[in-house]
């Protein structure tokens, strides 16, 4: 059972908390529980509470925020992080945003605990899906006009001359078997939802057909876009692949009116997306044009579907790298380590690559990583692009490139590790030479860098050269559908050695 979710920001201040239960703790309580049990409580997936009671954590990889629940000991952890993942991404479908920010749930409380009210039901996930969520719980416009119209209604029914209201005595409607009023304005149920762009029309799911998609839609501007991103995640170790994968997904933004049928084919090369390596939405996987036996092969290369209404990830998958993938698209990194007369220096050179399709390189930096046993001072003695920062008590060295850089260009950093006087006194020998003596072997490899983490992202090409080849519009409505296809590219966890 779930008895209680808070959503906090990366410094653990709760700014929503919703709870299943009438009396509940508080995250500063559960805090202060946790803080005498275990030091290291906000770096686990779950933290056993007493008892009866533990605390699952999912860090958001899309949102700045951290969303906390509180659970039976009975529950699955696995299935419980999995659905906080998945609330993460159905609230940025439901509000129709590409990051969820603290101003944004601050000024949305209301809406949040409707939501949540509607996902739960006795502490048990029910609703999961953005339309369904959109039909129960309106929008701020759409809410406060539905107040503002109830309001009218009852202002105008008390101001009637007749006193249509009381017209049978105040003791007798007080009793009577009708106690409001019949307008079918201040019903609830004859106020219809409405999404962002479209008209007021009838936006109840429809049940019977298609549950993911709203009945009657109508937009202004008839548009469907798809975006496809790629996450690298590598160990890299003098220029050869030890390891890594890629995790892609294929993201929907819907404004077609009516009930479309959207036909997509893909370029996959020689990757397969089958059921062992890739999570479909329902929409693909119970359209009838789509054969269960290609799932299974993999040879799904075009998706037949009626597209949710709004923002939805159509599907997401993982792809191993092998060996042979050794140039992971167009960045190389490079370090060379034990430089100069004495073997304290180290460069990294970065080069990007030339291509047809993107432009530059986007938010670039570097985290170089020192020994751990390494205590002393890295100083820069070359640095052709961006700036340095060091934090020596991580023992990290911070190169933050230029936020774009042009393809077909080279980055180098060349610093020298500095050890503090103790250890470098204790290597010096009683030798008065004034030749340059190399430090020894053990010192060496204190003041080489242990790895590199490497970030940046870039658009208009992926990695496993996936690309969307065409993507037509059925019954897609009397207007022209405008149609738009973006690629990104972005680091996940990707280390040079």
């Amino acid at each position: 059972m779930i008895v209680s979710i808070y959503v906090n920001d990366r410094c653990q201040e709760t700014l929503f908390q919703y709870s299943t239960v009438a009396e509940c703790p508080t995250f500063r309580q559960l805090v202060v529980k946790l803080q005498g049990k275990d030091e290291s409580w906000e770096s686990k997936y779950c933290n056993e509470i007493n008892s009866e009671l533990k605390l699952c954590r999912h860090v958001s990889l899309l949102n700045p925020v951290v969303y906390w629940c509180l659970i039976s000991c009975s529950e699955s952890t696995v299935s419980v992080v999995s659905l906080l993942e998945e609330i993460d991404l159905l609230l940025l479908q439901y509000f129709d945003k590409d990051q969820l920010t603290k101003q944004k749930i601050n000024n949305n409380l209301d809406r949040l605990s409707m939501l949540f009210h509607c996902i739960l039901d006795a502490g048990q996930p029910v609703i999961t899906d953005s339309n369904r969520l959109k039909a129960m719980v309106p929008s701020r416009n759409d809410l406060s006009k539905l107040l503002k119209t109830t309001t009218n209604t009852i202002t105008k029914t008390l101001q009637q001359p007749d006193g249509s209201m009381f017209k049978n005595g105040p003791e007798k409607s007080r009793f009577s078997g009708s106690r409001y009023p019949s307008s079918s304005a201040s019903s609830v149920s004859s106020f219809h939802v409405g999404s962002p762009g479209s008209s007021l029309v009838d936006h109840s799911v429809d049940e019977s057909g298609v549950p993911w998609r709203m009945s009657g839609i109508n937009y202004a501007n008839n548009e469907i876009f798809i975006d496809m991103s790629e996450e690298i995640n590598a160990i890299v170790e003098k220029g050869k692949l030890l390891t890594g994968h890629i995790k892609g997904c294929i993201d929907l933004n819907n404004h077609l009116s009516g009930q479309p049928l959207v036909e997509m084919k893909l370029g996959l090369l020689d990757h397969k997306l089958s059921h062992l390596n890739t999570t479909f939405h329902r929409c693909i996987l119970e359209d009838k044009a789509n054969s269960i036996n290609d799932l299974i092969a993999g040879k799904f290369t075009k998706l037949t579907f009626v597209p949710p209404d709004g923002r939805t990830r159509l599907c997401q998958y993982t792809l191993p790298l092998v060996k042979r993938d050794s140039n992971l698209g167009i960045i190389d990194v490079n370090l060379q380590s034990s430089l100069g007369k004495r073997l304290d220096e180290f460069e990294v050179r970065v080069t990007v690559g030339m291509s047809t399709t993107v432009k530059e390189i986007e938010n670039m930096s570097m985290t170089i990583r020192m020994n751990r046993n390494f205590k002393g001072i890295v100083r820069v003695m070359r640095n052709t692009h961006g700036g340095v920062e060091t934090n020596m008590t991580r023992g990290e060295v911070n190169w933050h490139l230029d936020k774009n850089m042009v393809c077909g260009s080279m980055a180098v950093l060349r610093c020298i590790a500095e050890l503090e006087p103790e250890l470098a006194s204790n290597d010096q020998t009683s030798s008065r030479s004034s030749v340059v003596q190399p430090p020894s072997s053990h010192l060496t490899s204190l003041l080489q860098p242990s790895f590199i983490k490497c970030y940046y992202e870039h658009k208009s090409q992926l990695p496993s050269g996936i690309k969307l080849q065409s993507i037509d519009v059925v019954n897609g409505g009397p207007k022209k559908p405008f149609k738009g296809v973006k690629y990104l590219t972005k680091t996940g966890s990707l280390e040079y050695r």
